[in-house]
């Protein structure tokens, strides 16, 4: 989900709670895998 764009980049919001323990690597995956987007891309991811 696009929440609204930013000069800078998007705000993207995973709706799913997501385990926090993944870490850094598990949510840079999960931002590859499942979301289809690049984690250095600029925009701001947001998990709860």
């Amino acid at each position: 989900m696009i929440l609204s764009n930013r000069p800078t980049g998007r705000i993207l919001i995973w709706r799913q709670p997501v385990d926090m323990r993944k870490s850094f690597n598990g949510l840079v995956g999960l931002v590859r895998d499942a979301m289809h987007e690049d984690p250095l891309s600029g925009s701001l991811f947001v998990f709860v």
